[in-house]
């Protein structure tokens, strides 16, 4: 999951301060690319249930898993994110 550092306000107004990770998100690399392997769609769902139970580890119901909202580092990593 993407890591939020801080929650904070200016002007009355709330912002988060969340990592930033050079990426692509999956839903850009299948439109361009095209269906994954079988091996990267087993990484991408391990990684995105791994990040479901760590927020509802934490109480957090992310709420809008999709491919939009996966990001792909060139790295590998894979994050969950929004």
């Amino acid at each position: 999951m993407i890591i939020l550092h801080d929650v904070a306000r200016e002007d009355d107004q709330p912002f988060v301060v969340m990592e930033l990770l050079p990426s692509r998100s999956l839903a850009h690399i299948l439109r361009d690319h095209g269906p994954l392997t079988v091996g990267q769609a087993a990484a991408v769902g391990i990684a995105v249930a791994s990040a479901l139970e760590a927020a509802h580890a934490a109480g957090i119901t992310h709420r809008d898993v999709k491919p939009g909202n996966v990001l792909v580092a060139s790295d590998g990593r894979i994050k969950l994110t929004d």
